[in-house]
């Protein structure tokens, strides 16, 4: 913006910015609102992709995430979850503290399946598969692991945890309708 007014003449200028927001990066994110009524900063802290469709989930399905961790985290921290509408049940992928393992873990209960290795600022992509015989996850084209903890009903995948949200890059995130079998499951999950 440039702005030039005459020698010793005033003048009266208002601005209005929509959404002002500066970002590093080659695509932009979506805006960070501050919450309604309230004008200030705002972060993203709080953000989080939300998939809910009206249907819910498939009963049976697969999921493909492409996607690298920017940092290790110092906890275990939840990466992205397929659950029930309120979040109580289902199951999540989790990476460990130091990012030295990818998890994926029933919840509230049940055994969780070790993954295998990944490494803050490497792409990794895991497979993970369900149905009423249980579930299985596949990370890096390895062989898959199963558990024959069944999931309940299926409502949403969500991004993050409600109180330990982890940042990741996703390259790409896949939903089929169907439940492939575990050595599909290696297939989809080996990087190019």
């Amino acid at each position: 913006i440039t702005i030039a007014p005459a020698a010793n003449q005033p003048f009266d200028l208002t601005l209005r910015v929509g959404l002002p927001q500066v970002e590093a990066g080659g695509v932009a994110t979506s805006a960070i609102l501050p919450p309604a009524g309230s004008p200030g900063v705002s972060s993203r802290a709080a953000g989080s992709l939300l998939h809910a469709p009206a249907a819910g989930l498939p009963a049976a399905g697969t999921l493909l995430l492409d996607a690298l961790l920017p940092a290790a985290p110092a906890v275990e921290r939840e990466l992205l979850s397929v659950e029930t509408a309120d979040g109580a049940a289902g199951i999540r992928l989790a990476a460990t503290a130091g990012a030295a393992q990818l998890r994926a873990i029933p919840f509230p209960s049940g055994s969780p399946l070790l993954a295998g290795a990944i490494a803050a600022g490497a792409r990794f992509r895991a497979a993970l598969a369900w149905d009423a015989a249980g579930f299985a996850v596949s990370l890096n084209g390895a062989a898959a692991l199963s558990s024959a903890s069944a999931p309940p009903a299926l409502s949403r995948l969500r991004h993050g945890g409600a109180s330990a949200v982890e940042a990741i890059e996703i390259r790409r995130l896949e939903l089929h309708p169907t439940r492939l079998p575990d050595a599909a499951l290696a297939t989809l999950s080996s990087i190019p």
